[in-house]
């Protein structure tokens, strides 16, 4: 089971914010 990092949800925040 993968477990999602507070950094990777960070990261993946701020990928959906930029779109």
């Amino acid at each position: 089971v993968h477990r999602a990092h507070p950094v990777d949800l960070e990261r993946s925040i701020s990928k959906l914010k930029a779109f």
